[in-house]
């Protein structure tokens, strides 16, 4: 796998890149150990991916000069949105670093009744998670998140994972595919009901328990690689 670097800003045109930023100096010059004239794969918050080669470093900043561009063609079968409740963090923040492999285009937590906690906006820190994705797949398109929804706010055709809906493998998914995976608590009666007046197809991976990772990961494989 080549060596490759995500970078918050646009690099089309940049013939002369400069790093400064300690936390990327210190990747490339303590674990990659790039040494002068050495190249180096970086990809910009604009998609914009090239290979550059490594011109000057010193201590506090490091000088590439642009070499190749690389282009990005791939796009996965579905065009996907995830409807995530807000579970345990260190398992939502998990399922946010593996959505652009697994090639999901949007990314919507969800406010649930039976969630522990949630909130208002999205940090920083999310949409960095989300984007280092760039560093990994090869997917031309930019991954993004959008503000937390209420449950009750979910689009009608959303696809609801319940491990009593219709088994996975009797639905012919669309092109365009939204769905979505509840808490660790489950829906209430409340949130069941409004599944049941407003017509939302729950879909089943298997009649066992699943954890909200493993049904995601589980998901989003069969939709784009299988």
């Amino acid at each position: 796998m080549k060596r490759k670097i995500f970078i918050n800003q646009n690099l089309k045109d940049k013939e002369i890149l400069k790093i400064e930023d300690p936390e990327i100096i210190d990747r490339i010059n303590n674990v990659y150990r790039l040494k002068i004239n050495e190249e180096l794969f970086f990809v910009g918050s604009d998609l914009f991916e090239a290979k550059y080669l490594l011109k000057e470093k010193n201590k506090n900043k490091l000088i590439f000069q642009f070499r190749e561009k690389i282009k990005r063609n791939l796009l996965p079968l579905k065009n996907i949105n995830l409807y995530l409740s807000f579970i345990r963090k260190e398992n939502f923040e998990l399922i946010l670093s593996k959505t652009f492999e697994l090639g999901i285009k949007k990314i919507i937590p969800v406010k649930s009744e039976r969630c522990s906690w949630t909130i208002d906006k999205i940090s920083e820190r999310w949409e960095k998670i989300i984007l280092k994705g760039l560093e990994i797949a090869d997917w031309n398109y930019l991954p993004k998140i959008e503000r937390p929804l209420d449950f009750f706010d979910l689009p009608p055709k959303t696809y609801i994972l319940d491990r009593n809906g219709q088994n996975i493998t009797e639905i012919n998914f669309p092109k365009n595919v939204s769905f979505f995976i509840g808490p660790e608590g489950g829906l209430s009666e409340k949130e069941y009901q409004f599944l049941r007046d407003n017509n939302y197809q729950l879909v089943s991976l298997t009649k066992s328990n699943l954890r909200a990772e493993t049904a995601f990961f589980i998901f989003a494989s069969i939709l784009n690689f299988s």
